[in-house]
């Protein structure tokens, strides 16, 4: 055995009898001696427990290091909920159900193409046609989405007093609620070589130069109770490095495509594939409110049961990262001591209790967290 083998063996053994003599091996995070909390205080580590309430009762003079609560890595994911565009008749529409509607139709074959060619792209444009097979959401805008969705930062109006005899004036403090309106953004696309998302927001410009010139209505309904229904929402969730877990969410109403970029075809050449920008604008933007919850699993709840197979993040049985695409979504609320999910909901509709199993989480302010759960149709 060589010198330096023999220095690495001895150092070794000097450690592991280190170890021993402090009992590091049956270390609790959150119940250590008062030796093993020397020992990891003195490179200013602390247990969970200590960070739980100690960011609010005690000052940590050397700066903070909790690995236990940091944010790592995270992933964006984003719900298109479908307007309803009176394109095709609905049972409550008057005429054959499920035919195009003969106002639209005689404004611009583009109609009868689309709707002979590629009849998905209009049903994502109409959300009473095809409900079952489609849900609520709009799986086309949200599987070639390609960059994330911009949130508005909040700025609070400053009111300004009158100056004194000495010209020095106050300023007071006003609101900040107008920042969550009318917010404007930009999405980037990825399409593929049929043009179904080119084709879907130019249907949605025609649909609209349509509106304008009275060629076609809502459906009665709609006007009736004064219904924006060309209008829609998205919902916003950053998950956590577990891809499960909900950092943000967000969800912005009243959302509509504000431009067409045809000039992305002044190309031919298309090395990296075909992408472009959409320019959105929403009526206005709330973030971080269980309602939001509460609206998201109220479109997605009765279908997410009726999928046979749940998707987890990790399948036990393959040993990797479960891969299956999913049809449907919810949000579950998990606290220390609880695992799996069900949606049991308070007198409001928004706080999903889990009353099964027996797995603790650790870190979570009260020890609950919210997580986005999968189920799908696709048994491998």
């Amino acid at each position: 055995m060589a010198s330096n083998d023999k220095d690495k063996l001895q150092v070794l053994n000097q450690a592991r009898a280190y170890n021993v003599k402090i009992n590091f091996t049956d270390y609790i995070p959150d119940a250590g001696t008062d030796e093993q909390k020397k020992l990891y205080h003195s490179v200013n580590i602390f247990n969970r427990s200590e960070f739980e309430s100690g960011i609010f009762e005690q000052r940590y003079r050397y700066g903070v290091l909790n690995p236990y609560q940091n944010i790592t890595t995270s992933r964006e994911v984003l719900f298109f909920t479908r307007p309803d565009l009176h394109i095709f008749n609905s049972v409550n529409a008057g005429g054959a159900y499920g035919s195009l509607n003969p106002d639209l139709a005689a404004t611009n074959p583009f109609w009868n193409d689309l709707n002979n060619r590629n009849p998905e792209v209009l049903y994502m444009l109409q959300s009473s046609m095809m409900q079952d097979k489609y849900g609520p959401f709009n799986n086309l805008l949200a599987n070639m989405v390609q960059s994330n969705l911009d949130v508005p930062s909040v700025s609070a109006d400053l009111i300004e007093t009158s100056g004194n005899m000495y010209g020095t004036s106050y300023k007071y403090r006003g609101s900040s609620e107008g920042a969550d309106d009318n917010h404007t953004f930009s999405l980037e696309f990825k399409d593929t070589k049929y043009l179904p998302v080119y084709n879907f927001f130019k249907a949605y410009e025609l649909y609209e130069i349509a509106k304008h010139h009275g060629r076609v209505a809502p459906k009665a309904e709609y006007i009736r109770h004064k219904v924006l229904h060309d209008q829609y929402s998205i919902y916003k969730f950053i998950l956590d490095e577990d891809m499960e877990t909900i950092i943000f969410y967000a969800k912005y109403y009243g959302v509509k495509s504000v431009n067409l970029p045809r000039d992305v075809f002044n190309s031919t050449t298309y090395d990296n594939g075909l992408s472009y920008s959409i320019d959105f604008e929403a009526a206005f933007v709330e973030d971080s409110n269980p309602y939001i919850l509460g609206d998201f699993n109220e479109l997605s709840k009765s279908r997410f049961y009726n999928c046979k197979y749940d998707m987890p993040v990790y399948n036990k049985e393959t040993k990797s990262v479960d891969m299956r695409s999913a049809k449907y979504a919810v949000v579950v609320q998990e606290k220390s001591g609880t695992t799996g999910y069900n949606l049991a909901t308070d007198k409001n509709g928004v706080r999903f209790k889990d009353d099964s199993g027996t797995r603790l989480l650790h870190g979570a302010p009260g020890g609950i967290v919210y997580k986005l759960k999968w189920k799908g149709d696709q048994k491998v």
